[in-house]
C-alpha cells in the first residue's frame, strides 16, 4: 500500500528495462510510475519519469512523443527552479527537433540549455551542448558556426579527460571541414579520432 515506493520501483523498472532495450515494457512502467506520481503531487518524481519516457520515445524513433514529454518535463522543472532539469530537458528539445528536421529550433533551444550549463559550471554537459550546436547548425550549412561549437567542445573534452567525448568531436570537425573542402583537415582529424577509438577498443 505505500505508493510512494510502488512509484519509485516502477521507475527503476523503466530504467532497468531501457537499459536492456526492451522499450516498450519501460513505457509501460514509466506510465504506471508517472500515473502514481501524478497522484501524490510529486513533482521531481513526475519530472524524472517524464524524463525518462522522453528518452525512450526518442529510442523508438517517435520524436514527436519525445517532445511532448521533454516539454512536460521542462514546465515542472521551471516550476520547480531546478536549473540543472531546465537545461537538461532544453537540451532534449533542442535535440529531438533536430531529429525531425527543425535545426533552427534546435539551435534555439540548445543556446538556452547552454547558456545554464554555464552558469552551474557543467563542463560535461556544456560539452555535449557545444557537440550537438555543431550539428544543428551543419544541417543549415552554416559549416564556420558548427566548426566553432566543434572546437569549443574539443577543448572541455580534453580537458576532462573525455577520451570518447573527444573522438565523437574529432569526427565530427572532419566532417564539418569537408563541407568546405577542407579535406586535408578533415584528414587529420579522421586519423586522431581512430588513434582513440583503437585505443578504446
Amino acid at each position: 500500500g505505500d505508493r510512494y515506493w510502488e512509484a519509485y520501483t516502477l521507475s527503476l523498472l523503466g530504467n532497468d528495462y531501457s537499459d536492456s532495450n526492451k522499450n516498450d515494457q519501460a513505457i509501460e512502467s514509466y506510465s504506471q510510475a508517472l500515473a502514481i506520481r501524478r497522484e501524490l503531487k510529486d513533482r521531481y518524481g513526475e519530472f524524472n519519469t517524464l524524463s525518462g519516457l522522453g528518452w525512450v520515445s526518442y529510442r523508438l524513433n517517435r520524436y514527436e512523443k519525445a517532445i511532448e514529454y521533454y516539454e512536460q518535463s521542462l514546465s515542472i522543472a521551471r516550476e520547480l527552479k531546478y536549473q540543472f532539469g531546465v537545461a537538461s530537458a532544453l537540451h532534449s528539445v533542442g535535440f529531438q527537433n533536430m531529429q525531425i528536421g527543425r535545426p533552427e529550433k534546435g539551435i534555439e533551444y540548445l543556446q538556452q540549455s547552454l547558456l545554464i550549463y554555464r552558469e552551474l559550471k557543467e563542463r560535461q554537459s556544456e560539452a555535449e551542448t557545444l557537440y550537438r550546436l555543431g550539428f544543428a547548425h551543419n544541417m543549415l550549412s552554416h559549416y564556420e558556426k558548427a566548426i566553432e561549437h566543434e572546437e569549443q567542445a574539443l577543448v572541455i573534452h580534453r580537458e576532462l579527460k573525455d577520451r570518447q567525448g573527444e573522438a565523437n568531436t574529432l569526427n565530427g570537425l572532419a566532417s564539418f571541414n569537408n563541407g568546405l573542402s577542407r579535406y586535408e583537415k578533415g584528414i587529420e582529424h579522421s586519423q586522431q579520432a581512430l588513434a582513440i577509438c583503437r585505443e578504446l577498443k
